[in-house]
């Protein structure tokens, strides 16, 4: 089940996560999926991808919010939630 999407602001490309754990990098222009990300213990419940289209964030349940380079494909800061923590927005400018 996915918990949540987010599209770039150029529609190249979107996000998604969900109750399985992974956060996903799709590429609009050929309708694949062009990366993984990450693989959770726990679920992506909430993503945004900034303005600009470079940066990712991910809200894992329980977990942390995790700040993703998405040219780089590469994890740029993690924030610790703690192991009730969750989240119902989050959102990049």
């Amino acid at each position: 089940m996915v918990y949540g999407v987010a599209v770039a602001n150029d529609a190249s490309r979107f996000a998604s996560g969900g109750v399985d754990g992974t956060l996903r990098l799709w590429s609009l222009g050929t309708g694949g999926e062009s990366t993984i990300l990450a693989r959770y213990q726990s679920a992506v419940n909430n993503i945004t991808i900034s303005g600009d289209g470079r940066l990712l964030a991910a809200a894992v349940l329980g977990y942390a919010f995790d700040l993703w380079s998405v040219d780089r494909r590469e994890l740029v800061a993690s924030f610790p939630m703690g192991p009730r923590g969750t989240s119902w927005a989050i959102a990049l400018s």
